[in-house]
């Protein structure tokens, strides 16, 4: 029996619509997506995806929470703007990678 994995596709597709539209640098934009993002991340996925949903996880928790900053806001404030952009690309392919698992095994 194929799982369905509609919920990480509507999800995602609303978040890579913010990220891609929204105002301001890349890590802005990761960072005002910051609840899209875990609800993403918590979604269902094809076991073989997993390394990746785990990288992107990875990439956006290198710090630990500092006082009332979450360790997703303090590894936002050290990182290049141009590293937020890979993470938004890894986001992305994620999301087209579940699609095509998802139109392949239906």
């Amino acid at each position: 029996m194929n799982k369905n994995y509609n919920y990480f596709i509507g999800k995602s597709s609303s978040l890579i619509h913010k990220l891609c539209i929204g105002e301001g640098t890349a890590k802005q934009r990761l960072r005002e997506c910051e609840p899209q993002i875990y609800v993403m991340l918590r979604a269902s996925i094809p076991d073989e995806l997993i390394p990746l949903k785990e990288k992107i996880h990875k990439n956006l928790h290198k710090k630990i929470s500092v006082g009332e900053m979450t360790s997703f806001r303090h590894t936002l404030t050290s990182m290049r703007n141009s590293t937020a952009s890979k993470i938004i690309d890894d986001i992305y392919t994620l999301y087209l990678k579940v699609m095509q698992y998802q139109e392949y095994n239906d």
